[in-house]
Parts: C-alpha cells; structure tokens; sequence
C-alpha cells in the first residue's frame, strides 16, 4: 500500500517544548488528530484505554510514535520537566490506523532514522518553530505551499514505510472515512447529522452508534471539539480574534470568543492580546 501525499492533511509542526498544563489541556482535549511524536528527553506519558483496560506507556527518547486518532489517549506531564519534541498532527483521507499505539525504535531503523533526521533537519534549516496548515481551507503564500509539499511527501513516504514494516492500517474503519473527510473539510460550516448520515448510508441510530464505538464521541461533540482545536491552531499561528471567528462561521468575534472560553476554560485574547 503506498499513501499518496495528497491524503495526508497535515494541520501543524514542529519541534517545541512541553512544560505547562497548557499542553496537557490541548493534546488531551479529544482524539481527533493522528500524531507523530518523538520526544528527545523524557518526562512525557499517557494512559490508553482499550475494551475498558487501561495501559500506561512512558515515552522514550530515540522512538518514534505514531498515535492513531481512534484511540483514547490522556497524557501526564512530569512535574518541573521540560520535555522537546518533533511532532506532526494530520489527518489520513481514505485509510485508518488500527487502534493502538505504534513504537519503532527510530535510530536501529536505518529507513526510518532517514526520513525522521530529514524531517527535524528540514524543519531547523527553515527556522520553523510550528507552522499550522488547515486541510486546504486557508490562503497561504507560495513558500508555506512549498513547505507543506515536503512535509506531506515525507509523511506519505514514512507512513507507506511503517505500514510494510509493521502493518499499522487497518480496513476495519475504512468504511466511516468519507464520514471523518467531510466533517475535516467543511469544519467552517454548519454540519447536520442527517448529512453526515447519508454519506455513511446507515440509519441515524446506527450512525451515531458506530461514530461513538469508532470515535470515542458523538458526531456534535466532535465537531465542535475540531473546530475549536482548529480555532486553537489558528490562533497560535498569529491569526486575529476576528479572522478566526469569520473563518470558522461563527455570527460575529464576541460569539467566537464565548464559545472558545466556554470549550477552553480561557478567553482566546489571553493567545493573541488582541
């Protein structure tokens, strides 16, 4: 199986450094993005839970993480750590992770250690810190264009790697990904769960009964959790009040902002200032 790069929808990355609740409120929020993660000092972990069983995994320095966004993830920060990491949240069109967390020893295989350094060194020669991306539904200049066609070639390139070394997707869920694409790219508009329906030709109960078993949440909360996590990325890439209000549908700033503080427990202006 080889990805095309054109699925995969990279939303933000970088290489940055986890040291507050912040971070914890933001990764913990819902799983609505697949991740990669590799951590260069530890001090990061999480708990999954799986058929009601939960498995704590500790992150380690020289490994590489792929964390699908069909699993329930909450992670712990050591207190007084300051933990650097590379990471890259996406999402995949057409194909699904299987429910579990992916570790591969990034520095033993050769393939992987190539395309991973290509990653982090292309990311410190560009001077990029974290550079967010909205799933094509932004203006962004010729050099970002640029930038994001490395990024998602490279991740085509690992994932198509990983998967015909260690198996990560899945069929299983393959049938909900319209489902999962439609909602990622029309996340500015007002979605109705009878749309969402007829694109997955179940009944309602059973739509919303198969989104629950696959995603871990109703389709309204879902919706309204990616829209505010891309309201997030917006924001913490330079984006004003404003901008990121109109650009997500809301009716004016001031409803925006409610809405923002109300899902975050903070008003957007303590991101931007504005």
């Amino acid at each position: 199986m080889i990805i095309n790069p054109l699925d995969t929808g990279i939303l933000s990355l970088g290489i940055t450094e986890v040291n507050s609740s912040w971070w914890l409120d933001r990764v913990n929020g819902a799983n609505l993005f697949n991740r990669v993660y590799y951590f260069f000092n530890e001090g990061i972990e999480c708990d999954v839970v799986s058929n009601s069983a939960k498995k704590n995994i500790v992150f380690r320095p020289g490994k590489l993480y792929i964390l699908p966004a069909n699993i329930s993830i909450k992670f712990h920060l050591n207190p007084g750590v300051n933990v650097n990491h590379f990471f890259i949240d996406f999402v995949l069109i057409g194909h699904s992770f299987k429910p579990e967390i992916f570790e591969v020893d990034a520095i033993q295989n050769s393939c992987c250690k190539k395309l991973l350094e290509f990653l982090i060194t292309y990311i410190v020669k560009n001077d990029i810190n974290i550079l967010t991306y909205y799933v094509n539904k932004t203006q962004i200049d010729t050099r970002t264009k640029e930038l994001f066609d490395v990024f998602q070639s490279t991740l085509a390139l690992l994932l198509t790697f990983l998967n015909s070394e260690y198996n990560i997707f899945s069929t299983a869920l393959s049938d909900f990904s319209a489902v999962i694409e439609y909602i990622q790219q029309n996340y500015d508009k007002k979605i109705s769960l009878d749309e969402l329906r007829k694109i997955s030709s179940l009944s309602e109960s059973q739509f919303i009964r198969q989104f629950k078993k696959i995603l871990g949440t109703s389709p309204y909360h879902y919706i309204k959790t990616f829209k505010m996590h891309m309201a997030l990325n917006m924001l913490n890439s330079g984006s004003s009040v404003s901008n990121v209000a109109y650009s997500l549908g809301f009716s004016s700033p001031s409803a925006f902002s409610n809405a923002f503080k109300k899902f975050f427990n903070y008003p957007p202006r303590n991101i931007t200032n504005d």
